[in-house]
């Protein structure tokens, strides 16, 4: 099967195309036959070797994908075949404390296609057959590989907010993948949408989408401008997934008792805190790594109800995954990038 490989720890030119063996489901497991794969920042992030104790390098990334299931291990019903589908993509061990308790993506041996095993930028890819999310048919493969990565984790990031109709929220670097996942859910939710951006062309269209106040992110004082269009008041939550640069800022841009959840750190993982100031204004910081398999369900709903559409910047075929690397690297897309492994997306 053809398969992008980074070769070697570096930018997109260590990405190649290769052949590899065609996987062969094992156990429990299916083969899917991938129509699309999106970009998210993890990938980068797992070619470039940033993140510790994944996998040896060459490595296949990608951990979005969707497509159409063409074989399966022992112990899956046959059903399945054939059927249309996107992937989970955190495989899990569902002993421990955090699956038992139905929160799988806090599993204690987390795994992660394209970054602890082979991922999705390829002809094929196996994983457990718990991780096929059903999609409808009037539902294109490029749009299910959008779901659940950066989807997924929106759609969690605006429920721990309480996102939702008279309230108001502040989306750091809304532009990417989760960032206009998150100005999607949060305008169907009903909320009013505060975004920063340092392009004027993306500004135009946030506006476009519904985005009340748009911010040029190269002020000198990101919170400061949030307090000023609010009246003084700041906003009821902030959705961070910008990291270092933008924190601090978010903390600052939230009213006395408002929420701030963190889901990245794009720009940096550390950040030097007055604890004082989180105590004294009633602050609530909590994370969000991802979503689950049901949620990832909820999304498929949302999305085929014509609730939220997801935003698609580009397509490239698996021969050109180097050039939609630079453009997520360079931070040019508006909305997801999507790599198309075989037929039609």
């Amino acid at each position: 099967m053809k398969a992008a490989v980074a070769v070697r720890p570096g930018g997109p030119e260590v990405l190649e195309l290769t052949e590899l063996p065609r996987p062969k489901p094992g156990r429990g497991e299916a083969l899917v036959r991938l129509h699309a794969s999106s970009i998210n920042h993890v990938d980068v992030w797992a070619r470039t070797g940033a993140i510790p104790h994944s996998g040896r390098f060459p490595r296949v990334l990608g951990a979005d994908g969707a497509g159409t299931v063409e074989e399966v291990g022992d112990e899956v019903d046959p059903s399945v075949l054939n059927t249309r589908v996107l992937l989970y993509p955190l495989v899990t061990c569902g002993s421990c404390e955090p699956c038992m308790e139905g929160r799988e993506n806090l599993c204690d041996d987390l795994k992660m296609l394209g970054v602890h095993l082979p991922g999705t930028y390829a002809e094929y890819v196996k994983l457990p057959a718990e991780n096929l999310v059903p999609i409808p048919d009037e539902m294109d493969f490029t749009t299910a590989s959008t779901l659940g990565v950066a989807y997924l984790t929106a759609w969690t990031a605006v429920r721990a907010a309480d996102v939702g109709v008279g309230r108001s929220v502040f989306i750091p670097g809304a532009t990417g993948g989760f960032g206009t996942a998150a100005v999607r859910f949060s305008l169907a939710l009903g909320a009013t949408v505060l975004a920063s951006t340092a392009s004027p062309q993306k500004a135009q269209r946030l506006k476009e989408t519904g985005v009340k106040h748009v911010i040029d992110a190269n002020v000198r004082d990101l919170a400061e401008e949030v307090r000023r269009v609010t009246g003084g008041r700041g906003v009821d939550a902030a959705l961070d997934s910008v990291g270092s640069a933008t924190f601090l800022q978010s903390l600052r841009a939230v009213r006395k008792g408002g929420k701030v959840v963190t889901i990245g750190a794009t720009t940096g993982k550390e950040v030097q805190l007055d604890l004082r100031f989180v105590f004294a204004n009633g602050l609530n910081i909590s994370g969000v790594y991802m979503g689950t398999r049901k949620e990832l369900a909820e999304i498929v709903k949302w999305v085929t109800e014509g609730r939220v559409r997801p935003v698609i910047d580009s397509v490239y075929s698996l021969e050109e995954v180097a050039e939609a690397h630079s453009r997520v690297d360079g931070r040019l897309a508006f909305g997801k990038v999507v790599l198309r492994p075989t037929g039609s997306a």
